[in-house]
């Protein structure tokens, strides 16, 4: 039996984006089926009984979206997922070895 998990998604800035998301919520296994909105920052997803609810949402943050499973507190919410600017921000200063020759980019 499938279960239905509907998930927001924040950070996605065209049909692309949402492709994306969409092949990486189908590639986690145990998913069904993917439909993700661009417009409605939204995926309605169909899981097999005892599929974690947290891996969809974990595949899409690996792609640097924020996703939280629909009805999550806030304090879930801050917690799930890093927030994509952050983590670009990061990934583009690690290389400088003494912090002084580093460029501070924002998405």
């Amino acid at each position: 039996m499938a279960n239905k998990i509907a998930i927001r998604i924040d950070g996605m800035t065209c049909i692309s984006c949402a492709e994306h998301v969409q092949a990486a919520l189908q590639s986690v296994p145990g998913v069904r089926s993917a439909v993700v909105s661009y417009p409605e920052s939204a995926a309605e997803i169909d899981v097999d009984d005892g599929v974690d609810h947290d891996a969809p949402t974990k595949s899409v943050a690996a792609l640097g979206y924020r996703a939280t499973l629909s009805g999550a507190t806030t304090a879930e919410q801050n917690s799930t997922l890093p927030d994509k600017a952050v983590s670009r921000f990061e990934r583009r200063n690690k290389s400088g070895s003494n912090g002084d020759n580093q460029r501070y980019t924002w998405l």
